[in-house]
């Protein structure tokens, strides 16, 4: 039974019901006029009779999603990237605006204002429940329909939880949901692909495009591409690959909260205070699981990478590509190689001195500072170790006689050294490609009676480039020994010392199938045997 007591001039409700425990619990509901009292007594005696009566509870928004997530997780068996993608939606979208209201006060209206709210919020707005300082331009860029739809999609299954749990008689969430945002995507044609794959300058990231656009693949699909994974005779020879399972980052703590159920392999991540992990995981649904038929063009240039891992491989498992390819040059030529710490300068010039000669390999920027420029925006940041190192090394090395083959970055530290200077980007008048490790992508002219045209025996050489820096004004005792269509430098040499040559260009991508660049290192290896 419910009664109605008058007091001062408001009407209270009281009525009697038992909570979870089965304990009995005395309520007072308070009301400006007596007509709303009636109706709210004969609206709980309906209900207790019933048995519809909705236990009362302060139980908020906040409190109840931040329970009811890690249950879902567990009952659906979540990825990792599933939990932390509604795990931010909860955090980021949802509490900030209504996290403090108690469940059984919320009503529709409620989440309707959520979404028109959402709707003129900037992305990035909060991040894990903090709310962040944003640019001015970071402020034009607003949610998506898509973003809010997910937001109500989210709510619309954990009220429905709600109910099932007794928190709430019905769900509060609107029955229409937002719209989504359309938007329509512009389609490449074939010469817009082929153009965009002959604008990749990095072999890897060429090689990560060309899956993506014959497959159609997601980010994570290409790097959790394994060797396993391709049938080069698959369907009657024209080749496929395989899609089950894709690389992810992760953030640790979803990870803990997940489990590895889905985790092939996780790897280590090394970085002090990370909070994520890479992982590589099954694809999420069956459907996701899919072979693609590959391409004459992809076929071979999968086929080479192969190849190359084998040799990497073969070298030493731990070596970077391009380290892998000096080392094989250089053990071709009968070398024994060894690399040299820098992070004492002084003690890297005496460890290299037991050693009979000195490569300088490609790399990024030299500091301009070291050929009296400032550095403009197109120049990339210093490589501070080498930068520190590498001229106390060919300094030494030159005072001593012994010979030295810079290679990249190796003549631009020659040049700059020595007291030349540096484009710190040809870009703006070179007129021949100088971005492609593995083609032979330009001309090189090499001048008569030099060291270089001694090596080579020939006046024009057809050779592969990979950098936006060039040797400027030569620098004193040294000659130039070759140069592109385009007049960049492309060789440098020192006339007066044993053996000191620097090239533009990268041989040692060269070397395996072209026996003129083998060459430059062969000299270079009889030269430091005496």
């Amino acid at each position: 039974m419910a009664y109605i007591t008058k007091r001062g001039s408001s009407y209270g409700v009281r009525y009697t019901y038992q909570d979870e425990q089965g304990k009995n619990c005395n309520k007072w509901e308070s009301f400006s006029t007596k007509e709303e009292a009636i109706n709210r007594k004969k609206q709980i005696e309906h209900e207790l009779a019933n048995g519809t009566f909705l236990i009362p509870s302060t139980i908020t928004v906040k409190e109840f999603l931040m329970e009811w997530l890690p249950k879902q997780c567990n009952k659906h068996k979540w990825a990792p990237c599933t939990y932390q993608s509604n795990l931010g939606t909860v955090q980021n979208l949802i509490i900030p605006y209504i996290g403090d209201m108690q469940m059984q006060k919320l009503k529709p209206y409620h989440l309707e204002d959520l979404y028109a709210t959402l709707s003129k919020t900037p992305c990035g707005q909060y991040y894990e429940g903090k709310k962040q300082v944003l640019s001015e331009k970071q402020q034009q860029r607003f949610l998506s329909g898509t973003t809010i739809h997910e937001v109500h999609r989210l709510l619309r299954t954990a009220f429905q939880y709600a109910v099932e749990w007794g928190i709430l008689v019905k769900s509060p969430v609107p029955v229409d949901s937002p719209k989504k945002s359309i938007q329509e995507r512009a389609i490449w044609d074939a010469d817009e692909m082929w153009a965009a794959l002959a604008s990749m300058e990095d072999p890897i990231l060429h090689l990560a495009v060309h899956l993506t656009l014959v497959g159609a693949l997601r980010e994570g699909e290409v790097a959790g591409l394994t060797p396993e994974d391709l049938d080069f005779e698959g369907a009657d020879g024209t080749g496929t690959f395989r899609i089950n399972k894709c690389m992810q980052r992760v953030k640790k703590a979803s990870l803990a909260k997940t489990g590895k159920g889905c985790i092939l392999q996780e790897f280590e991540d090394k970085r002090e205070g990370s909070t994520t992990t890479l992982v590589l995981k099954k694809t999420k649904t069956a459907s996701s699981n899919r072979t693609i038929f590959m391409t004459a063009v992809l076929k071979e240039e999968l086929k080479h990478w192969l190849k190359r891992l084998e040799m990497d491989e073969a070298v030493d498992p731990e070596l970077t590509t391009a380290q892998s390819k000096y080392l094989e040059s250089l053990a071709r030529a009968g070398a024994e190689v060894h690399w040299v710490e820098l992070s004492d300068p002084d003690a890297a010039v005496a460890e290299a001195l037991t050693c009979d000669g000195l490569l300088l390999p490609g790399g990024g920027d030299m500091d301009p500072a070291f050929y009296g420029q400032e550095r403009i925006p197109a120049c990339g940041e210093p490589n501070l170790l080498r930068d520190a190192a590498e001229p106390k090394l060919l300094q030494a090395f030159l005072a001593a006689d012994r010979p030295v083959l810079g290679i990249c970055r190796g003549i631009q530290v020659m040049n700059a050294v020595l007291g030349g200077t540096l484009y710190q980007d040809i870009k703006p008048f070179e007129h021949v490609p100088h971005n492609d490790h593995w083609a032979k992508v330009h001309t090189v002219t090499v001048r008569r009676g030099t060291l270089l045209s001694r090596l080579l025996r020939q006046d024009t050489v057809l050779v592969n480039s990979q950098h936006h820096q060039a040797a400027d004004r030569t620098a004193p005792g040294l000659e130039v020994a070759a140069l592109s269509e385009d007049g960049i430098v492309e060789a440098l040499e020192k006339p007066d010392a044993r053996f000191c040559l620097g090239v533009q260009w990268h041989p040692e991508w060269l070397s395996d199938a072209d026996p003129a660049q083998q060459g430059l290192f062969d000299a270079f290896v009889e030269a430091c045997r005496g």
